[in-house]
C-alpha cells in the first residue's frame, strides 16, 4: 500500500517528463528516500536494522523453506498478472504510447493516466518484491535505496529485452551469474586482478547491450528464427 501511494505521487510528478529527465527525476526520488531513511536513527539509519520474519496468512515464514516457495509463487502470480495486463486494452494503449503518444492523445485518450497506473502497478510489485526480500534477509538497510540499486534495475531490463515479459527476468539471471561467477573465475586465472572484476564485469554488460540488438531475449528469438 505504501508503496503504491509512492508510487503514484512519484509517477504523477515525473511522468509529465520523458527521456533522460524522467530518469533523472526518478532516480533524484530514490536518492532523497535514501538520504531520509539514513537520518531517521529509529530505523537504524545508515546501518539498517535486523527484523524478524512475520508470518504471512497461514505461512510461517521463519521456515526457509516456506518462505523459498514463497516467493516462487508470487513470482508465477505476477507474471500470469503481467501477462493478462499485456493482452488486455490497457497494454495495447501502453504499447502505443510508446510507439506514438500524440497519436494516442488524438484518439482522445490521456496517456498520463495510463502512464500513471503502469508505474502505479510496478510500484507495488516493487513493493512487494522487497518485503519478501526483507523477509528472506531479516535485514533492512538504506543501501537498497540508493540510486545505483535503480541503476542495476535498468541495467538487468536493458540487458534482458525491454518491452517483453521474459526479457528482464533472462536479464535478471544474467546479471547475477555475471555477477557470483566472473569474481570467482577471475581468482581461479589471475589471482591478482579478482578484487577488479567490475572492469571486466561493465563491458561485458555493455558489449551484450550494443550488440545483441533486443538484449539477450532479442538474441534468442534470431537464433530461435535461425534454426527454423
Amino acid at each position: 500500500g505504501t508503496c503504491g501511494v509512492l508510487g503514484l505521487i512519484i509517477g504523477f510528478l515525473a511522468l509529465r517528463t520523458s527521456g533522460i529527465y524522467f530518469i533523472m527525476i526518478t532516480l533524484a526520488f530514490a536518492q532523497m528516500l535514501f538520504f531520509l531513511f539514513v537520518s531517521l536513527e529509529q530505523f537504524g539509519g545508515d546501518d539498517g536494522m535486523s527484523i524478524d520474519r512475520a508470518e504471512f496468512m497461514p505461512i510461517d515464514l521463519w521456515d526457509p523453506l516456506r518462505l523459498y516457495y514463497l516467493i516462487w509463487t508470487s513470482l508465477t502470480l505476477v507474471s500470469i498478472l503481467l501477462m493478462f495486463v499485456v493482452g488486455s486494452r490497457f497494454g495495447v494503449v501502453l504499447r502505443a504510447i510508446k510507439d506514438n503518444e500524440s497519436r494516442v492523445e488524438a484518439m482522445g485518450l490521456a496517456p498520463l493516466q495510463f502512464k500513471i497506473t503502469g508505474y502505479l502497478i510496478s510500484a507495488m510489485i516493487c513493493g512487494l518484491a522487497g518485503a519478501l526480500f526483507a523477509s528472506w534477509q531479516e535485514y533492512v538497510s538504506p543501501d537498497i535505496m540508493h540510486w545505483t540499486r535503480s541503476g542495476e534495475l535498468m541495467i538487468i531490463i536493458i540487458l534482458g529485452g525491454l518491452g517483453t515479459l521474459a526479457g528482464p527476468l533472462i536479464g535478471a539471471v544474467a546479471f547475477l551469474l555475471l555477477e557470483e561467477t566472473l569474481p570467482e573465475l577471475l581468482h581461479a586465472i589471475a589471482p591478482n586482478y579478482a578484487e577488479n572484476w567490475m572492469i571486466i564485469f561493465g563491458p561485458i554488460l555493455i558489449a551484450i547491450v550494443l550488440f545483441a540488438r533486443g538484449g539477450l531475449m532479442g538474441l534468442l528469438q534470431r537464433f530461435n528464427r535461425g534454426k527454423r
